[in-house]
């Protein structure tokens, strides 16, 4: 896992930093996150934690999707990815944290990637 891990946190830092968040879409379950330029988008179907000043949003507590429609527009500064979480910060010193971990999954999978070649 420890190698899966590590790859994803390499695949990951190359496909979304510096890049531009350009739209949350909300379905049913899971969100839709979408790149500028569509140079890579992702499916999180465990929610993300987002933590904006201190301050942490969940799915369901008030402001959860205004804290995440917020980083439309604004760049990814860094990723890590390891087998807990994949933590993903942006310019404005915000995050958002997706688990990993099979006890917070909603199906069998945390989430999915693809870049512009519909890869990954």
């Amino acid at each position: 896992m420890e190698h899966e891990s590590k790859t994803l946190d390499k695949v990951l830092k190359t496909l979304l930093v510096g890049k531009e968040l350009s739209s949350v879409v909300f379905i049913h379950d899971y969100l839709q996150f979408h790149s500028e330029g569509g140079s890579w988008d992702f499916s999180a179907y465990t929610h993300p934690i987002v933590a904006v000043h201190g301050k942490k949003y969940s799915r369901g507590t008030a402001g959860y999707r205004d804290a995440l429609c917020e980083r439309i527009g604004t760049v990814v500064e860094s990723v890590r990815a390891d087998e807990q979480d994949v933590m993903i910060k942006f310019k404005d010193n915000t995050s958002f944290s997706i688990s990993l971990r099979a006890e917070d999954h909603i199906g069998p999978e945390a989430m999915e990637f693809t870049d512009a070649d519909g890869q990954i």
